[in-house]
């Protein structure tokens, strides 16, 4: 198990390179409050084996509770183009725990919305529109090819 983990992790790691090489002119300018971001996947030989988990991300001083960003990822269509993009919408209240902390004193911290899971596709880009003040995070994921039976249940 521990050397599957390791796998997975060492894997994810050099998975999916973010450079800005495909045309994004078709893609709708950015709203007045927006911020457009664009992720560009590197080819993969069985990119069906892969997902991309998209997240919203913001900086702020945090206390010792686990902190989460509500955020809402709606995939919407470029008309006559036929591909897609994603619309960000989050209302900025961060959600934490309410633990006591110790330490009184808060640090610089991330603060990320709930996973938002994708097909990797490296002949298209990720276009991302979010409020201004945030930024996109993601990593990629790969399913092992290897695939299991289930055992029936007595």
């Amino acid at each position: 198990m521990k050397k599957l983990v390791g796998f997975l992790v060492l894997s994810l790691c050099g998975c999916g390179v973010s450079k800005s090489t495909m045309d994004i002119s078709m893609y709708p300018k950015a709203q007045e409050n927006q911020v457009q971001h664009t992720i560009t996947l590197a080819p993969l030989k069985n990119e069906q084996d892969h997902k991309v988990e998209l997240f919203l991300a913001k900086e702020m001083m945090l206390d010792c509770n686990y902190h989460s960003l509500p955020a809402t990822f709606a995939e919407k269509n470029l008309k006559s183009w036929g591909y897609s993009y994603y619309q960000v919408a989050t209302d900025g209240n961060v959600r934490s725990t309410m633990m006591a902390c110790p330490e009184r004193e808060a640090k610089k911290g991330e603060v990320l919305s709930e996973g938002f899971l994708q097909n990797y596709n490296s002949k298209l880009p990720l276009v991302i529109y979010t409020p201004k003040g945030y930024q996109v995070k993601y990593r990629v994921w790969r399913a092992d090819s290897e695939k299991k039976t289930a055992e029936l249940s007595k």
